[in-house]
């Protein structure tokens, strides 16, 4: 996957972890997903205004093209 479309994901996936946030303050945020869904879950750890509890990464894998890996903090 080309990484523009890669980063194109991520506004909308950091904009529904945000809400969900909102939602439900006080409560831990785990994100779960099999292979993009892993690496998405990845990238919204590396973001400084969502606090991700836990990420539960279901497939492979998650380096993308030329072995790059998912941005964890």
């Amino acid at each position: 996957m080309k990484r523009r479309r890669l980063e194109k994901l991520v506004e909308p996936h950091s904009q529904i972890v945000k809400q969900t946030a909102a939602n439900y303050p006080g409560h831990p945020i785990i994100l779960a997903g099999k292979s993009m869904g892993s690496r998405m879950g990845c990238m919204m750890t590396s973001l400084e205004d969502i606090n991700v509890s836990a990420v539960v990464c279901l497939g492979h894998p998650l380096k993308g093209s030329k072995d790059a890996l998912c941005p964890l903090k």
